[in-house]
């Protein structure tokens, strides 16, 4: 009985903290008031426009390489020229997208290498007549001189 209790009560907080939730909605943060201090266009890697449906003011709202949001007064220049940077570079990165999709990679000419530094002409760089991998392996192991190997 008192086991019930217990978990219809929990079900009636889950319940009601659930359409608490959804009734208001998601967090919308709204810039209150523009701000005052000005930032260089190169600073500003995103905007956005906040209307008045929302929120009570319209502003645009830049983000910086930070992550800072600075609320611009639409009407000021140095918000416009904000804008027109950023719109500029979005324009850019999107044309060299489209250019890599249409592009078919097409393999260059082998070219011979130019001789390095102590490197012997016709040979490869490292010990031994096969440079550092491949080619003969001299040295390693057992050498073998053609004596059977004795069976113990």
């Amino acid at each position: 009985m008192r086991l019930s209790l217990v978990f219809s009560s929990l079900l009636c907080v889950a319940t009601w903290m659930t359409g608490l939730d959804a009734s208001f909605g998601p967090v919308n943060t709204c810039c209150l008031q523009l701000t005052q201090k000005r930032i260089h266009p190169k600073k500003v890697v995103d905007y956005t426009v906040q209307t008045t449906a929302l929120c009570p003011i319209e502003v645009i709202v830049l983000h910086t390489v930070k992550r800072k949001r600075i609320c611009g007064d639409p009407g000021s220049d140095w918000v416009r020229k904000a804008m027109a940077k950023v719109d500029e570079i979005k324009t850019i990165k999107r044309e060299e997208e489209e250019g890599k999709e249409g592009e078919t990679v097409t393999k260059a000419p082998a070219v011979p290498r130019k001789q390095g530094k102590g490197q012997k002409k016709g040979g490869k760089k490292g010990k031994g007549k096969g440079g550092k991998r491949g080619g003969k392996r001299e040295g390693r192991g057992r050498k073998r001189t053609g004596v059977p190997k004795p069976i113990v």
